[in-house]
Formats: structure tokens, sequence, C-alpha cells
């Protein structure tokens, strides 16, 4: 039976007890879609032994796994930021993981997509989302820290400038690829924790007079740390009553 494969993005290994040989299957913790593909080097169990087994198979290093990781994803440089990583993709732009060298932190850094770079409409929204989410102080609402502009590097070494949300990093999945390795419906009690929790930072939202209009299963991220949800991107928020630029600033 197949246990578990590596995630080819974010190189963590992901249960695949349910599926078999040739199946896509998601990553439960940077969302990317891999084949399962038999191990290099597997052999059944009437096979002779060679002497190795996986205690003695060597660990990767950390800064190969590190440039596995991000193989997918252009160079980025934001001053004030080291050890960038990319960590997910969407129709927006993508995710990556950094460093905050003056705060001594981890940070998750948004980027808008270089073909939305010069569309109003996006721009705004990107920004929009930025201001919004740094009104919001609460544990189940994903903090943003700073609006800010960076360098992305394409396969030339030529760069372009980028717009990019410094936000608080959450080391964990988002709740529907979350379900999908762990059926709630069996653990009522954490289900029940759960919806408490989103309901908490909805309504911390709500108190601000903010309407989230783009709540889903992909906008809630769970901490694996604490096991906090919390609910991200207000990119298409509303403010109740109020003029767009007051209830910002």
């Amino acid at each position: 039976m197949i246990q578990s494969r590596s995630c080819p993005s974010c190189l963590r290994r992901v249960d695949v007890s349910q599926f078999k040989l040739g199946a896509r299957v998601r990553c439960p913790y940077c969302s990317s879609e891999f084949q399962i593909q038999p191990q290099v080097g597997h052999t059944s169990a009437n096979a002779p032994k060679t002497g190795h087994d996986n205690k003695h198979r060597p660990t990767v290093p950390r800064s190969n796994q590190s440039k596995s990781r991000t193989r997918d994803y252009p160079r980025l440089q934001v001053e004030g930021y080291e050890r960038c990583e990319g960590l997910a993709k969407g129709a927006m732009g993508s995710v990556y993981k950094a460093y905050q060298t003056k705060l001594r932190r981890k940070v998750a850094l948004k980027i808008l997509a270089l073909e939305h770079a010069d569309k109003k409409g996006f721009v705004e929204r990107f920004n929009r989302e930025a201001a919004t989410g740094a009104r919001i102080t609460h544990r189940n609402v994903v903090r943003v820290y700073d609006i800010l502009t960076g360098k992305s590097y394409d396969d030339d070494d030529v760069s372009t400038e980028v717009h990019v949300i410094s936000m608080e990093y959450v080391d964990g999945p988002h709740l529907r690829t979350l379900n999908e390795t762990q059926d709630l419906r069996d653990d009522k009690l954490r289900a029940l924790d759960y919806f408490r929790q989103i309901c908490a930072g909805v309504s911390a939202a709500h108190e601000r007079g903010i309407v989230h209009r783009d709540l889903k299963p992909e906008n809630i991220m769970l901490d694996r740390e604490t096991d906090v949800l919390k609910v991200a991107d207000f990119g298409l928020a509303y403010f109740v009553d109020r003029d767009v630029g007051d209830a910002v600033w």
C-alpha cells in the first residue's frame, strides 16, 4: 500500500494511502497538484536487500530544499526582506514566504501578478485588500503589515517592479484541503471549534463595518502550530454605510 509521497513543490510528506498509482492529488500544505509516481529504486518484498534502507538514506540539505521549492517562481527582491521562497500561486498573483530582517520574523509576501500590474481595477483591489486587512486586529484574521514595491526577476535576470503586500505568515493549508485530508465530519467537536473561530473572525470584520463578500474555504487558513483558523483575502470587501476612503483611513 502507498503510504506517503513528497510534494514536488514544498517537499513535505503527503498522506496518499487512499489513492492509487497514477492518481493526481492536491498537497494540503501548498495546494499544488502532483501525480503519484512509483518511488525511484522501489523493490518488492522478495527482491534481494542491498544493505541500505530508509534509515540510512541521506537527508536533503535545507538549502537544496529551498531551491526546489522556489524553482517555479520568479526571483523576488524586496528591501528589508530576505529568503523569499515561493509558496502558492493564484489568479491574482503569487505568495512567498520571507524573513523580515529588522523585526526578525517570518512573513508572507503577496505579489500582484505582472499581467495585472497595469490594470487600474486590479491594483485598486490589491491595495484595498491590504488597507482593509490592516484595520482588523483579531486572532482569527490574517494580519496585514505593509504595502510595498519590489522587483521580480525573469529567467534572463531582467527585473520588473511589482506590487507587494506584507502580511502574517500562516504555516498551514486552507480549509478545503484540510477537509480533504482530515474529514471534519468525523470530528464534530473540532469542526464546531473551527466554525466558532470563523464566525469570530468575520464578526471582527463586521464590527469595523467590513463585509468580506468572498468568504470560502480557500480564504480560511490554518495555523498548524496553534490550530487557529484565520480569515484572509479582503480584496472584494464592502464597507457598510461609509465612503471607501474614509473606511480605510
